[in-house]
């Protein structure tokens, strides 16, 4: 499977090949649904990305699996990957959207050995949480029938799922491979007191007072108003305190500021990047950064100054930013990835996310140990 070239010929004749059909609940008469495929490398279409993200929004899903974050990192990050959305249509209405990124990936950088694999798109090193597929469960067995097809004999790697369908569940031999503790809180919960540790809440007080007497202010900046300028000082400030901390992230490089910066641009319909700034005599000394989709504010990173290191600056953003999240009528502040402890001292509580890996070649046993090697390794984004 490591020689598998992609083949569009191949795959065409491969999409159109007969299938069983599925079989309409409602009156028994079987129909059977072919996907329209669009390629994720160039710009998704306004009508498309609409109906992409209210299927999101009706199906309980993230901002990870909206046409926003998952076209943006494939025309940057993830722009030399052959990357593709199957899109289901019933009724006039877009009901099922698998987007599918063909991955090539070296083992180790001391080892020349690459194994190739289909992942869900918007996916990889520093990326996505809670990253699986919109599908309507009445489309399930027409999605799982074409993968079947389409994937053929290539290992398919999901990173970052909360969960699956049942149709796509039990469609496959799943192994998995990995996972990822997503801790979260309910905002009002935590304003009330009902969660989160009280000696946390008195430090964050005495540090607000001694920010507000040094005259910092705070700002808050909903969808649509996050600036460019805004974005260059939290690569600025995160790279500063990663500088000082030691270690690495993977918030840094080009291709990640180019993402960030189409995220940024791009927004619309209450969908996309917020921010929560600390200025004092005008100069920005924290950022903290993340997403707004549905009920749910999604804490992405962060970066200070480091002259404020010891002031409990990080705490006092967050704790601002669970309030901004809740007066903008959030049911959930998601952390994201990371069983960091400054997490559970807010009282948030774990969400699972999984990879989950099928196929029985031998690149599908090469990923998986590559994953049990990981898991002594774990990745992050970088130190919020």
């Amino acid at each position: 499977e490591s020689a598998y070239e992609f083949n569009d010929e191949h795959r065409s004749a491969q999409h159109h090949r007969e299938r069983p059909p599925s079989v309409d609940p409602s009156n028994g008469r079987a129909f059977m649904i072919n996907p329209e495929l669009v390629s994720l490398n160039e710009p998704i279409t306004e009508d498309l990305a609409r109906e992409w993200r209210n299927l999101v929004a009706k199906t309980g899903g993230s901002f990870f699996q909206t046409p926003d974050w998952i076209g943006a990192w494939a025309t940057t990050v993830g722009r030399d990957q052959m990357s593709v959305a199957a899109i289901w249509r019933l009724d006039g209405s877009v009901k099922a959207v698998v987007a599918l990124a063909r991955v090539t990936e070296r083992l180790h950088s001391r080892i020349p050995i690459t194994v190739h694999y289909w992942a869900n798109a918007g996916t990889g090193p520093g990326s996505a949480d809670h990253a699986g597929w919109a599908i309507d469960e009445a489309l399930g067995p027409d999605v799982v029938t074409w993968l079947r097809s389409y994937v053929g004999r290539t290992s398919m790697l999901l990173r970052n799922v909360e969960g699956l369908p049942p149709a796509l569940r039990d469609g496959f031999r799943w192994h998995e491979v990995g996972e990822s503790l997503c801790p979260r809180l309910t905002p009002g919960e935590y304003l009330r007191g009902e969660v989160g540790s009280n000696k946390l809440r008195k430090t964050i007080r005495n540090a607000r007072r001694r920010l507000v007497d040094m005259e910092v202010e705070f700002d808050w900046y909903p969808v649509g108003r996050v600036t460019h300028e805004i974005l260059d000082r939290l690569f600025e400030l995160h790279g500063d305190r990663r500088d000082m901390v030691g270690g690495s992230s993977s918030f840094s490089g080009q291709d990640r500021y180019a993402f960030h910066q189409d995220l940024v641009r791009d927004c619309q319909d209450e969908v996309g990047p917020v921010a929560v700034v600390a200025r004092m005599d005008g100069r920005t000394v924290e950022v903290l950064y993340g997403f707004m989709f549905g009920s749910v504010f999604s804490y992405f990173q962060s970066g200070w100054d480091p002259e404020f290191s010891s002031m409990s600056m990080g705490s006092v953003l967050v704790a601002e930013s669970i309030r901004r999240a809740a007066d903008s009528e959030c049911e959930a502040f998601d952390f994201l990835r990371g069983p960091e402890a400054y997490k559970y001292r807010f009282g948030a509580e774990d969400v699972v996310d999984r990879n989950l890996l099928t196929g029985g070649s031998i690149s599908a046993r090469l990923i998986r140990a590559k994953h049990a090697v990981k898991e002594y390794q774990p990745e992050h984004r970088g130190e919020h």
